[in-house]
């Protein structure tokens, strides 16, 4: 499995692909937000069900497309660890974040994200 074309996303899936590109911290993820606000690009995001959050990215996880690091030194979390962060939203904080794979980062030109 690789990347859908942009196109092809759902609106959660979207939300989250751009959560993984910005390197987000996990517990933000669910919440609603507003990109480019005050212009004419501006796209509020709603409020999302955290294991719906958990859904997409596990698709993405265990296609080795993104995995998890820690917030600030930017170390990254075992396969087996970062996978049951992202299974439990309820764990998520701000001491993780979201990040590429080299697998990932690849085939983001072959889908047209790059």
């Amino acid at each position: 499995m690789g990347w859908k074309t942009y196109d092809a996303m759902s609106r959660i899936e979207k939300k989250m692909y751009w959560a993984v590109r910005e390197e987000t911290m996990l517990q933000e993820l669910p919440w609603p937000e507003i990109d480019d606000p005050r212009s004419p690009r501006e796209v509020r995001w709603p409020a999302e069900d955290p294991d719906d959050c958990a859904t997409v990215l596990l698709g993405w996880f265990d296609a080795g497309l993104i995995t998890v690091m820690t917030t600030g030194g930017h170390d990254y979390l075992g396969s087996s660890e970062a996978r049951a962060l992202l299974t439990g939203p309820a764990g998520w904080s701000p001491s993780h974040s979201l990040v590429l794979t080299d697998r990932g980062e690849e085939l983001l030109e072959h889908a047209g994200l790059a």
